[in-house]
């Protein structure tokens, strides 16, 4: 008997045990199969949205919000932010994700933004980085993986517009029509960076000695190694080489050659906004025998482009030849006028300035009156300077991307509900004639047909149109008195009349400034995974 409970005793441990066993590796399997799913959910979650194209349209997000304080304003620009990027989410089709164990399903769990723009009465932020949580419930307990992404703009420079006014076809202005494009002599140095730059502590610069520049909620994008800055403190001013740039961190070398005369070191304090502006395009290396000019930003120039350096008191001017790649590196070939720089004579930081002129186009320029197009105008303009419109060739050399890439995913606005108004960027479909709605704000306008503004500025808009404007596939009609700070692209087409300005005030001003702020404020965005960001929860 005794034996027999011993046995029957033994049975029932080792069947508890057994499917005690079985329970744990049911149950591990289990919690394994969920985790599994919701990786996948994440896993796939950059690839889908880049073959999506979807991401752009966050790019969209300027969350503009009311508020006395930025301390009261930022939470509302984060609820803002955490709701485009839950709807965009259901939207892209990007919220679900099946696989053949089950479903996981993406949420919002978290939000930064950045200010980037700061008035009296309201604060503009866009998105900065978030965190997605990937949950999957295949059978119980479920499992959650969340990931940390950064939205970035991509930095696309500064457009090289070949005038302030440019029509493929050809352009036709009358009446007392300005049209004013830019001297080499009056081209900016640097060009103010679109976000403000601010120190988290103070830093100290000096001459040839690399500094740690820690910024507080500021967006370096726009900022790449070899570019240089300018930094101005009161009345002094320094170039400095970027050496590197990290998340939040820069480090510089102010340029001995440009650091000011007499002065020891320059204090930049924490917690103010930093008056620093990127060169347009710096000399970084150059080569006489060669004639070959290493740019910080080359694309921003084009073949044909007249251009003048000043190093110390001689200028230098000349025209550029053929974008070429030497030793890896891109640059230009230049032709100067008379005797050119040795090797050693332009110091790297020196800005090489372009003339831009007042009208351009592959066709010609005809009208009638007193016409005022400073300081010039190109007709005929061969195919090297101006591209095709076929096949998006100007749309690409001017934006450096297909229309696609750059407002594929951006709603289209109908022409005839267009109100004049522009924040950011807009994309009216069809033919728009601005006459009674008067063409304000800033940002990119594109149009995609034909575009007529008969206008003139009033009290309510006094400082116009600050961006730019590009009319695709269509030709354009300007007329009364249209203040366009800027630029305007027209592709045009070979069977319209052209492009015609006529009447009486400025109609475009060419303001590097301004093209610079307004193309990179409203550049898509860059979707990116934060390295070591993973973790399971």
């Amino acid at each position: 008997m005794v034996a027999a409970a011993l046995v029957l005793v033994t049975m029932v441990v080792s069947t508890t045990l057994a499917v005690q066993s079985m329970t744990r590796v049911r149950d591990d399997s289990v919690a394994y199969s969920n985790l599994q799913v919701a990786e996948s959910g994440q896993d796939t979650f950059y690839a889908r949205a880049v073959k999506a194209n979807s991401f752009p349209t966050l790019r969209l997000s300027v969350l503009k919000t009311v508020a006395r304080t930025e301390s009261e304003a930022r939470p509302r620009a984060v609820i803002d932010a955490s709701s485009r990027l839950s709807t965009w989410l259901q939207t892209a089709g990007l919220r679900t994700f099946a696989t053949s164990q089950g479903n996981a399903t993406l949420s919002v769990a978290s939000v930064s933004v950045r200010l980037v723009k700061e008035t009296p009465s309201s604060f503009d932020y866009v998105l900065s980085t978030f965190d997605l949580l990937s949950a999957a419930n295949v059978q119980q307990g479920g499992a959650k993986v969340r990931q940390t992404y950064s939205s970035a703009p991509r930095s696309l420079g500064l457009p090289p517009m070949p005038a302030a006014l440019t029509s493929a076809p050809s352009v036709r202005a009358s009446g007392s029509a300005s049209v004013a494009g830019m001297s080499t002599a009056a081209y900016p140095d640097a060009l103010k960076l679109p976000r403000p730059l601010t120190l988290s502590e103070a830093a100290t610069l000096r001459s040839g000695v690399q500094s740690v520049l820690r910024t507080v909620d500021s967006d370096l994008s726009l900022l790449k190694p070899n570019d240089y800055v300018h930094i101005t403190v009161g009345t002094q001013k320094a170039v400095a080489r970027v050496d590197s740039v990290a998340e939040g961190v820069l480090k510089v070398t102010p340029s001995p050659t440009f650091f000011p005369s007499g002065v020891n070191a320059l204090t930049l304090s924490a917690n103010t906004p930093l008056d620093a502006r990127v060169a347009v395009a710096a000399v970084q290396a150059y080569n006489s025998a060669t004639k070959f000019l290493q740019l910080s930003h080359p694309e921003a120039y084009l073949p044909g482009d007249s251009v003048s350096v000043q190093v110390g008191s001689t200028s230098y001017s000349g025209t550029l030849g053929t974008k070429t790649t030497s030793g890896g590196v891109v640059g230009w070939t230049v032709n100067w006028s008379g005797q050119g720089p040795s090797s050693t004579a332009i110091p790297a930081g020196t800005t090489l300035r372009r003339r831009v002129h007042s009208v351009s186009s592959s066709g010609s320029l005809g009208g009638s009156g007193n016409i005022s197009l400073t300081p010039s105008y190109e007709e005929s303009a061969p195919n090297t300077r101006l591209a095709n419109p076929s096949n998006e060739g100007l749309f690409k050399q001017i934006f450096g991307l297909d229309s696609a890439t750059f407002y594929g995913s951006v709603p289209k606005i109908p022409s005839s509900n267009f109100n004049g108004q522009v924040d950011g960027l807009v994309v009216l479909e069809g033919n728009a004639n601005l006459n009674n709605e008067k063409l304000c704000g800033s940002g990119i306008l594109i149009v995609e047909g034909n575009l007529n503004i008969n206008q003139n500025q009033n009290a309510s808009c006094p400082e116009g149109f600050r961006g730019m404007i590009y009319v695709k596939g269509g030709s354009a009609s300007v007329r009364g008195n249209l203040e366009l700070l800027g630029g305007i692209v027209v592709e045009g087409n070979m069977s319209f009349e052209g492009t015609s300005i006529a009447g009486t005030g400025r109609k475009v001003t060419f303001d590097p400034n301004v093209l610079y702020e307004q193309l990179n404020l409203n550049a898509p965005h860059l979707l990116k995974v934060q390295s070591g960001s993973w973790r399971q929860q």
